[in-house]
């Protein structure tokens, strides 16, 4: 798997689970009485898309995301469906407010295993998907996750599902101890600063976040973070309820049980609207647990890391200042967001509007958005041309790439 990460705090946070009522109990059935094994899902940016089959539906693309406390149907998956909702209310979300409902008795189908009167939230995710490139119909959420052993095998691109009760573990990977708290799966980490004694914080397990760690406005304030002195940057972010304001700069090494990985570009929430002030740490997003192996074992309260072949590769970082988005029926519409001010695609004279035809003359029908941010990562130093519309006309601008943080 190549790592993709995007350079923007991506923030999907803070959805309410409310309660099921009188609703039967979830329950998962393996459709050969045993595990569902190598179902593959697509790795943009290192996250997990996984198809899925709601109610008989067509196919939908679901992200699995530990972070979250709820599953999640889409609001444009839950009308197409014509599925009965309840509690539909505006709900404040870092960005502003959604409005949201609840679905009961659902079925969730995923390749060898079915998942029967299952519970989701549903949300207006069609806003998200111009800023991964794809179409985003749901989220398999806290609710999924903790009715199964989740082997996630992010070198092999593919998903392992396994019945509690008959699994058992025989590998040689590190376990760590999980914490269930508010539906939500944390651990302790440590962060490692020159000169300094390490900072603790326990961590949620968030295979939802693009980013490496991300931490809480509440544990920057406290352990003043970013240091005097340290290269940062103020970034825009992108929640369920619109942009957030966040902040970039990097740590010398964040340890996870033993093991350490070194010289992390981190991100950091400055503005969301109060929901990032909590008692934990912050997020250890898939640009940390996409270099393992990871099994989320919520019945016996543990998660099991296995280092992969990349752990040791160096972090990649977006080196243009560039926001691209996508769009159009293939996703291959390729925009200029946003430009962030004193980059080298500023510089460059690049816009927002901009439209991307072809990057170094890959033309934009051959790219997707996570190869497109890909190219824009690195090396330092390379040149990169784009070839871009900008109203009628149609011109070439080259950016020199260089490390931002």
């Amino acid at each position: 798997m190549v790592h993709r990460l995007l350079p923007f705090l991506v923030l999907i946070l803070a959805i309410p689970v409310r309660a099921a009522g009188t609703a039967p109990a979830p329950a998962a059935r393996f459709d050969s009485g045993g595990p569902a094994l190598k179902i593959p899902f697509d790795d943009d940016f290192g996250l997990v898309f996984v198809k899925v089959r709601v109610n008989d539906s067509r196919t939908a693309w679901f992200l699995l995301d530990s972070g979250f406390d709820a599953n999640i149907l889409s609001t444009g998956l839950a009308k197409s469906l014509g599925v009965a909702l309840a509690d539909v209310q505006r709900i404040p979300q870092p960005g502003g407010e959604i409005e949201m409902g609840r679905a009961a008795g659902l079925v969730f189908g995923l390749p060898g295993v079915t998942l029967v009167n299952q519970t989701a939230q549903t949300a207006p995710l069609a806003p998200l998907e111009p800023f991964v490139g794809r179409s985003l119909d749901g989220i398999l959420g806290h609710e999924f996750i903790r009715q199964l052993v989740v082997e996630i095998d992010y070198a092999a691109a593919v998903l392992n599902l396994y019945d509690p009760a008959g699994w058992q573990y025989d590998g040689g990977g590190e376990i760590l101890p999980v914490t269930i708290a508010g539906a939500q799966p944390f651990v302790p980490g440590q962060v490692l600063l020159a000169g300094r004694k390490p900072v603790a914080g326990r961590f949620k397990l968030d295979t939802g976040s693009l980013d490496t760690i991300g931490f809480n406005r509440n544990f920057l304030s406290a352990h003043r973070l970013p240091e005097a002195g340290r290269p940062r940057r103020e970034e825009p972010g992108l929640a369920v309820g619109g942009e957030t304001r966040g902040v970039r700069f990097r740590v010398d090494g964040f340890r996870l049980g033993s093991r350490v990985l070194k010289g992390l570009p981190v991100g950091g929430t400055l503005d969301s609207k109060g929901f990032e002030d909590r008692s934990d740490a912050g997020t250890i997003g898939a640009g940390v647990l996409g270099r393992f192996r990871l099994v989320l074992d919520y019945a016996r309260r543990r998660a099991i890391l296995e280092p992969n072949a990349r752990f040791a590769e160096p972090f990649p970082f977006d080196m243009s200042g560039a926001w691209v988005t996508a769009g159009g029926p293939d996703w291959q519409d390729f925009r200029v967001h946003r430009v962030l001010p004193g980059t080298p695609a500023a510089e460059a004279g690049l816009r927002e509007g901009d439209v991307i035809l072809a990057v170094d003359g890959r033309l934009a029908e051959t790219l997707t958005l996570a190869l497109v941010r890909e190219l824009l990562q690195g090396p330092d130093g390379q040149a990169r041309r784009l070839r871009i519309r900008r109203g009628d006309g149609e011109l070439t601008v080259e950016l020199t790439l260089r490390k931002l943080i």
